[in-house]
């Protein structure tokens, strides 16, 4: 049997999302405070809860614009072809099906587990707030997995951090999307909820995150 390379840690930024991916579907009491992309003069930038984080497909998790000489690496990724424009009408490479399958060709893997844009968590204070973005989220990376190749890019569920019952129910409801793992991160206080610190000998502290595999026929009584 031949040998396959698989990435395990690639990764979907929030800067590379679609830019109306929460703001099309967001209630009106939250329609300035979710994830959202304004036109400003020098391109699209990312709003969250009304506060300007960057550039829309920016040099990932940083929103920044592009500079040449700042990081070697992205240096070379723009010398094969990888492009940041913020101009609207742009098409963000980890973001478009087509381009990615063709980063993976050319890296030679054979597949990828995609973590997800956890910083929502981060950015978003209110917590029923967060689990409705992370939702959005999970309904959109199971259909970019579907038109991109489902057998070879695996993206992870973003599991609320707000409450284990809101968090148990999206696990369920992303396995019936056909997502097979999902990641949880903690959280913006530094601490976890007191209805999950209060199982645990220890606090974790802000950033730490745990990766589970979501198994499809898990059945809603469990």
């Amino acid at each position: 049997m031949q040998d396959r390379l698989i990435s395990g840690d690639n990764h979907i930024d929030l800067t590379y999302c679609p830019p109306d991916l929460w703001s099309s579907q967001a209630p009106s009491k939250w329609k300035l405070l979710v994830p959202r992309v304004e036109e400003l003069e020098d391109g699209l930038h990312w709003f969250v809860e009304a506060q300007d984080k960057g550039m829309w497909n920016g040099v990932g998790p940083g929103f920044l614009p592009y500079q040449k000489g700042v990081f070697g690496h992205i240096d070379e990724m723009r010398g094969s072809g990888f492009e940041w424009d913020n101009r609207p009408g742009a098409r963000p490479r980890p973001t478009t099906p087509e381009l990615r399958l063709a980063d993976l060709d050319r890296d030679g893997l054979a597949a990828e587990i995609v973590y997800g844009c956890l910083m929502i968590n981060d950015l978003i204070a209110n917590g029923e707030q967060r689990a409705w973005a992370n939702a959005i989220y999970n309904d959109w990376a199971a259909d970019f997995a579907k038109r991109s190749d489902p057998e070879r890019i695996f993206p992870l569920a973003i599991i609320p951090n707000n409450d284990p019952l809101v968090a148990a129910g999206e696990v369920r409801r992303c396995a019936r999307l056909g997502l097979r793992g999902g990641d949880l991160a903690f959280i913006r206080s530094g601490r976890l909820p007191r209805s999950v610190a209060s199982r645990s000998r220890s606090t974790p502290r802000a950033s730490r995150a745990c990766g589970c595999r979501i198994r499809p026929r898990w059945s809603g009584s469990t």
